[in-house]
């Protein structure tokens, strides 16, 4: 496991470092390995655990993730594309999201109301603020809006399971789905969001970061 942990930082590395300065296929080839490897991190750590539900579903989790993650690098090598790619790595890691609320709500011992109530509260609120920062094109607005509430009901259920049990793997879980919507909310200002140049490059590094430390959290919460 600590092999793939530090090929994955490095290839994480190399991603970030010439995100902007070289041929955007070897960029999306780092990107694929780097990725790939948060998956092959959750194999191994699943390997070394006892099978249960959790495990299966948090590294079927990981497996759309990676699938997310290559659909949307797709983006970038052919352009004329980029709506449909940009929504099928959306419904990807919407999948991949659901994955990992079933896996939290084997953990959870709370009510389902309370999951509802905040998942509602948090979901507006998310929606609200993205549509005061970016310009989110209408043929797409709904789509993000969808993704944007089961991003929510991931930390919801995170959250609250930690309130309720502060274990080792619920304070994993909870920051890992912490980065995710960090991430994501950094996402949409660079999809969404007309910046300059500087800016972005910061935005960039500060979303690969998040992202990669959420599903490293998620892969290390198998063991």
């Amino acid at each position: 496991m600590l092999t793939t942990f530090i090929i994955l930082c490095t290839c994480m590395l190399l991603y970030m470092l010439f995100y902007y300065k070289i041929n955007i296929a070897v960029i999306f080839i780092l990107k694929v390995i780097t990725s790939a490897c948060f998956v092959l991190l959750g194999f191994l750590a699943y390997l070394k655990s006892l099978s249960s539900t959790y495990h299966i579903l948090i590294l079927l989790g990981l497996v759309f993730g990676f699938l997310g993650d290559f659909v949307l690098g797709l983006r970038r090598l052919i352009p004329k594309k980029e709506k449909v790619f940009f929504i099928m790595g959306m419904l990807l890691f919407f999948i991949g999201n659901i994955l990992y609320i079933s896996s939290f709500l084997t953990l959870s011992k709370n009510q389902w109301y309370l999951y509802f109530i905040f998942t509602v509260i948090l979901t507006s609120t998310l929606i609200v603020i993205i549509n005061k920062v970016c310009i989110i094109n209408n043929e797409i607005r709904y789509y993000v809006y969808v993704y944007i509430l089961g991003l929510s009901l991931t930390y919801v259920v995170a959250n609250i399971n930690l309130i309720g049990e502060k274990t080792i793997k619920n304070y994993i879980v909870f920051f890992g789905a912490f980065a995710f919507i960090v991430s994501d909310f950094l996402l949409y200002i660079l999809y969404f969001k007309k910046i300059n140049h500087k800016q972005k490059r910061i935005l960039k590094m500060l979303n690969i970061i998040f992202y990669y430390v959420a599903q490293v959290l998620y892969a290390l919460s198998i063991k």
